[in-house]
């Protein structure tokens, strides 16, 4: 579904066909919200269809490499297929096999510095945005009521004034996710089975 079918199916919902209480823009930030609702819950329950994998090869001496620009929170990381442990911020110049990794603002350590060449893997969790009404929300579409549900509420407490909406919708999203996550439990350790 595409952000625009979205945001015609909110007008409907919203009783706002031509778009006079809430304008494409407005809405546009609604759904990014609760995408990003989206995205913090199920980076949480490490959901692993959403998972995402980003390689870069790494040359002797280099430490760090950058996130990516969608990165919300790592599953974990590999340095040539062997996984590291994640340690605290380690100001050390030792070089060797890497065995630990580190972040610090938009960037991941190795620890110890890599003394050969290699690749360095980061499965990781995107956080979820749409910049336009064209774009296709980056969500499976077995959310989409889910969603729907959750900006109308967003919105409505825009035009109604509802201190308690954004909590009940928070709430909303958690208990939708984490009953659809416990009936197909089995996609996830199909998705664990298959980045092996």
């Amino acid at each position: 579904m595409t952000v625009q079918e979205l945001i015609d199916r909110l007008r409907i919902y919203l009783n706002d066909p031509q778009g006079i209480e809430l304008s494409d823009r407005e809405l546009l930030g609604y759904v990014n919200d609760i995408l990003n609702e989206f995205a913090v819950y199920l980076a949480r329950l490490r959901f692993q269809p959403l998972l995402k994998r980003h390689s870069v090869t790494i040359t002797a001496g280099t430490q760090s490499m950058s996130l990516p620009s969608d990165f919300l929170k790592e599953e974990y990381v590999l340095w040539d297929k062997s996984p590291l442990e994640e340690i605290h911020y380690e100001h050390r110049s030792e070089s060797g096999a890497p065995r630990y990794y580190f972040r610090e603002g938009d960037s991941f350590y190795l620890y110890p510095i890599p003394d050969k060449d290699g690749t360095a893997e980061l499965a990781y969790y995107p956080a979820l945005r749409v910049s336009a009404v064209g774009d296709t929300l980056p969500l499976p579409s077995y959310f989409e009521g889910t969603l729907l549900h959750a900006v109308s509420v967003k919105a409505k407490s825009r035009v109604e004034i509802n201190p308690q909406a954004d909590s009940q919708m928070r709430l909303y999203i958690q208990r939708q996710i984490k009953d659809f996550v416990k009936m197909n439990r089995s996609w996830g350790n199909r998705s664990k089975m298959l980045a092996r």
